[in-house]
């Protein structure tokens, strides 16, 4: 005598409905290995050589690693303003500027929640000059949309 299937032909209908079709629900994770889907926004950067005594100078820009600015500045009349048309995700970003030829180099974190814009500027005045500033990078994030001139002294 052969035993009964504790599997009637109902579940077997059920089972392979939801196998089929889903149980309904909407996955809230991105597949493994697929990059998630987030809106970009834009984001300007303004970049300028603030230091008379170093030009041009060499600035290396990435943001979360990727390089987004490799170039020459002059300082000019200074407020020698490079624009740079970026689009960043929304959330916790990091940016590291770097010269070899200004010897300085910055690392900050910042927090993207709209269309946004930021300062880079190179600053150096050797000790025998009035205003005597270290090598550095400074950067500020801009209030407001992403357009406009960005601030002198940031």
């Amino acid at each position: 005598m052969k035993k009964a299937s504790n599997m009637t032909a109902a579940t077997a209908v059920i089972i392979t409905t939801v196998l089929i079709w889903g149980c309904g629900t909407t996955p809230t994770h991105a597949p493994e290995g697929a990059e998630p889907l987030e809106p970009l926004m834009p984001f300007t950067l303004y970049v300028c050589n603030q230091s008379l005594e170093i030009s041009p100078i060499d600035i290396h820009v990435e943001i979360d690693g990727e390089v987004v600015v490799h170039d020459e500045f002059e300082v000019g009349r200074q407020l020698n303003w490079k624009v740079f048309d970026l689009t960043l995700s929304p959330g916790r970003h990091t940016i590291e500027v770097s010269s070899k030829k200004g010897e300085a180099k910055l690392a900050e974190e910042f927090m993207i929640t709209r269309e946004q814009g930021a300062s880079v500027q190179y600053w150096y005045y050797p000790e025998s000059h009035r205003f005597a500033t270290p090598r550095q990078f400074r950067f500020a994030l801009l209030e407001g949309a992403a357009s406009g001139i960005p601030p002198f002294d940031s």
